[in-house]
């Protein structure tokens, strides 16, 4: 329920509508199940990056649950400068990656290397943080600092990866089989930059 607050007051979407999509992430067991007292739930890092994928993925609380696989499961696919910022490698799950996004601001590390980046240029300026989810194409990517990945389709992969048209065609196929209905005439793409991340990942943290 805090999550859910906190989101509806960046206005991520309407606080009926985000605890409907909380609902039946949880009842999918996508989210830490919730509880009383001692054996309550505490949201983790990776509940935070799958809720708010599946807010981007769709508008639709009932394709949460679609939504959100098939987005988390986006894989890495480019990056520069990776090894600086995050140590995963190429393959890593979107949620996964966007789930260490979020502790790295919680634990200051962000803030610090972009100190570091602009000490010796005698000023600083805000650090990059930027998520997007392309619902066109199940495609996303995270702009952190110097660090720009780049998240899509195992299908897709496959289909770039492949040799020639006809071997990239089934998987073409494939792709627009998982993607095709998260497509709207509008609307393509969401995106959240630092002034919704950071609230959310001080928020897991206990700040």
């Amino acid at each position: 329920s805090d999550l859910v607050d906190e989101c509806a007051r960046l206005n991520v979407d309407n606080g009926a509508t985000l605890n409907l999509f909380a609902r039946r992430l949880r009842e999918a067991g996508r989210l830490s199940q919730k509880g009383r007292g001692r054996g309550a739930a505490h949201m983790t890092y990776l509940d935070a990056a799958r809720f708010l994928i599946a807010c981007g993925a769709t508008d639709h609380p009932e394709r949460a649950v679609e939504a959100e696989a098939a987005f988390s499961g986006a894989l890495l696919f480019e990056n520069n400068l990776l090894p600086r910022l995050f140590d995963v490698e190429k393959g890593a799950r979107f949620d996964d990656v966007l789930a260490s996004l979020l502790q790295l601001i919680a634990e200051g590390e962000i803030d610090r290397r972009n100190a570091e980046q602009y000490r010796e240029r005698g000023f600083t300026i805000a650090p990059v943080l930027d998520v997007r989810i392309g619902r066109g194409g199940g495609s996303a990517y995270i702009r952190a600092l110097e660090a720009t990945l780049s998240f899509f389709h195992p299908t897709m992969i496959l289909a770039m990866k492949s040799a020639d048209y006809f071997e990239a065609k089934p998987y073409w196929a494939g792709w627009e089989t998982d993607t095709l209905r998260f497509r709207t005439g509008k609307n393509l793409s969401a995106e959240f930059d630092g002034r919704i991340l950071r609230p959310i990942a001080n928020l897991i943290a206990g700040q």
